[in-house]
């Protein structure tokens, strides 16, 4: 995977079929590879739904689905730090591709 250095982890993830380079503490990686899977799926699934949509416009969908997950937890009773870890490493990602 990569190597460690004062608990922070360098690893890679692939995303929508490219590569990126992570560092990260390490006893996040589990949440980091469990988002990554969480968007993999997500993107595999609008580029299913809407074949003639750009990959841009995939990620945008994606990024609107985790909003809208975001937006009806913060009006509910339930704890927020899943979604706002997850949002965090969504930005993260998407960071590092711009």
């Amino acid at each position: 995977m990569g190597e460690t250095t004062n608990n922070i982890k360098s690893i890679k993830v692939m995303i929508a079929g490219r590569s990126f380079p992570l560092k990260i503490e390490e006893h996040k990686q589990e949440a980091v590879l469990q988002v990554v899977k969480n968007l993999n799926s997500k993107i595999n699934k609008f580029q299913l739904d809407y074949t003639k949509a750009t990959k841009e416009d995939i990620l945008s969908m994606v990024l609107l689905t985790y909003a809208m997950d975001l937006n009806e937890a913060s009006t509910g009773p339930s704890d927020l730090s899943v979604f706002q870890d997850a949002l965090t490493e969504v930005d993260e990602i998407l960071e590092a591709a711009i």
